[in-house]
């Protein structure tokens, strides 16, 4: 069995007195396809955000690559994942929200394909064949 990409495991998260996330546990694997379906307001997009870092959570509940998140090892205990282990872990994912900066002239994978070779300088051929596992 391939090792999960990506581990959420009951992460809690709250706006306020609402919870969201709350028991929400899946595994990601290398080219499984996922989709998060679920009533407005209940955390769909609190997830990527969250994978992404763009939102932090309490606990340390979620795995990219391997790594856990938002805590790292230091000593006996455990500290608050600085910004070089979080850019690290970045490189490993990628988020594209729902409504923004899509180009309608051209494929899915060509909508992907220009982030790897401008972030990473990976190769055009490279980058554009990563980009097919999205749209198959």
């Amino acid at each position: 069995m391939t090792a999960p990409i990506v581990c959420i495991d009951r992460p809690d998260n709250s706006f306020g007195m609402i919870k969201v996330l709350e028991g929400i546990c899946f595994d990601v694997t290398p080219g499984e396809k996922l989709a998060l379906v679920d009533p407005s307001g209940s955390g769909k997009s609190t997830i990527p955000r969250i994978v992404m870092t763009l939102e932090t959570i309490p606990s340390d509940h979620i795995e990219v690559c391997g790594e856990r998140l938002c805590l790292i090892q230091k000593g006996a205990g455990d500290i608050a994942a600085n910004e070089a282990y979080l850019h690290q872990l970045r490189s490993h994912i990628s988020m594209v929200f729902p409504h923004f900066n899509l180009f309608s002239r051209v494929t899915v994978p060509e909508n992907f394909t220009p982030t790897p070779i401008l972030t990473k300088g990976e190769q055009h051929a490279r980058a554009a064949g990563a980009g097919q596992s999205f749209a198959t």
